[in-house]
C-alpha cells in the first residue's frame, strides 16, 4: 500500500476593505449594509487564541462599550473618513496602533513618549484644523495642546 504525499501550503489574503483600502488595527470601519462603526481591535493570525469560532483573518471590531463584532468579509465594510469619525473613534483608533508604528511617530526629533502623546493628542482633532499631509505638526506637547485649544476656541464661538 502506498502511503499519501503530503502538500503544505500557505495562502495569503489581503485584508482590505470594499474599497481596497487596508484593514489595520486602528481602522475605523462602517459596514455597508446596516451602518454600524466601529474601530478594528485585533486581526487573528495564525497561532492567536481568540474566541471561540475565530478564525486565522478574522477582524475583531469594537462598536461600543464592551461590544464587538467579528467579521472575515472585508468586502462588507468601508473605512470612515476622519471628517466622520467622533473623538471617540479617533482616540480608540489612536490607542490600538501599535506605538513602534512608524506611521505613529510624528518626529524622530522627539522621544518616543512626547511623539506618542502628541500624536495622541492630534487624533482628537478634525481634518480642518490640520493638514495631515504637509502640516505644521507640532514638535512638542506644547504646541500639540495648542493646536487643541485653538480648536476648542473656535467651536465655542
Amino acid at each position: 500500500m502506498k502511503k499519501a504525499e503530503t502538500v503544505t501550503f500557505t495562502t495569503t489574503v489581503e485584508i482590505a476593505d470594499a474599497d481596497g483600502e487596508p484593514i489595520r488595527v486602528g481602522s475605523v470601519l462602517r459596514e455597508i449594509n446596516d451602518g454600524e462603526q466601529g474601530v478594528v481591535v485585533n486581526i487573528y493570525r495564525a497561532g492567536d487564541r481568540g474566541p471561540l469560532m475565530c478564525a486565522v483573518g478574522d477582524v475583531q471590531i469594537a462598536t461600543g462599550s464592551g461590544c464587538s463584532r467579528m467579521t472575515n468579509r472585508y468586502n462588507q465594510w468601508r473605512h470612515v473618513p476622519r471628517a466622520e469619525q467622533t473623538y471617540e473613534q479617533r482616540f480608540s483608533a489612536w490607542m490600538r496602533t501599535p506605538a513602534d508604528d512608524p506611521m505613529t511617530l510624528i518626529s524622530e526629533r522627539v522621544s518616543k513618549d512626547a511623539a506618542l502623546a502628541i500624536d495622541g493628542i492630534m487624533a482628537l482633532l478634525p481634518e480642518d484644523i490640520v493638514d495631515w499631509e504637509n502640516g505644521p505638526w507640532p514638535d512638542t506637547i506644547e504646541e500639540a495642546l495648542g493646536f487643541l485649544v485653538e480648536h476648542l476656541s473656535s467651536i465655542s464661538k
